[in-house]
């Protein structure tokens, strides 16, 4: 059975992506001062997209997201992972970022991971990879229907190896909300946690 386990980002979060509406002078998803409405994404709660259980941050309006700048992300302590699921978005359309999973046994995985351009336009159907919002924020204190923000999932499968840290690489146009792991459920588990 695969058992799915989010990762704690808080303490890697450097960048605000969502802003409440009397919060909109602080938009910073975007050079140009966007941002998600904080008050439709499930702040504390989770978000499941393409059946992968992603844990949101605990509060929106604040630093909720990781810009990538080369972060090492600890991961938990965990059998050996099949695969790895971001809930994440691209500034300036789609974006590319290199990842590099390294084992307790010096051993490694690199991947690619691409995170799809975060506006859409009003009239476009998100698939269940995705989450938009209904309306995008903008920083003088209005919103437009015409552009929504998305949230989306990345996913990739591998052979299984014991994982104890991701080296993100540099791209500061790759924004990542949420990490989830995925491994085999062995008798040590706690099904709590999951």
């Amino acid at each position: 059975m695969i058992c799915p386990t989010p990762v704690n980002l808080s303490r890697y979060f450097n960048a605000r992506s969502s802003t409440y509406d009397d919060t909109r002078h602080l938009g910073a998803a975007n050079a140009w001062g966007n941002s998600f409405p904080a008050e439709e994404l499930p702040f504390g709660k989770v978000m499941t997209l393409a059946s992968v259980p992603f844990h949101m941050p605990s509060r929106g309006g604040e630093a909720d997201n990781i810009e990538a700048l080369g972060q090492i992300v600890e991961l938990p302590n965990l059998p050996p992972i099949k695969g790895l699921a971001l809930l994440c978005h691209g500034e300036m359309g789609d974006q590319a970022l290199a990842i590099y999973g390294e084992g307790i046994n010096g051993e490694g995985r690199r991947f690619v991971a691409v995170a799809n351009g975060w506006l859409v336009e009003q009239n476009v159907t998100v698939q269940d990879h995705g989450y938009a919002c209904s309306h995008l924020h903008y920083n003088d204190g209005y919103e437009l229907p015409a552009l929504r923000p998305v949230l989306w999932c990345w996913k990739s499968e591998w052979e299984p190896f014991p994982v104890k840290r991701l080296m993100l690489g540099i791209n500061p146009l790759f924004h990542i909300t949420a990490i989830t792991c995925f491994h085999e459920q062995s008798g040590f588990d706690n099904l709590d946690s999951h």
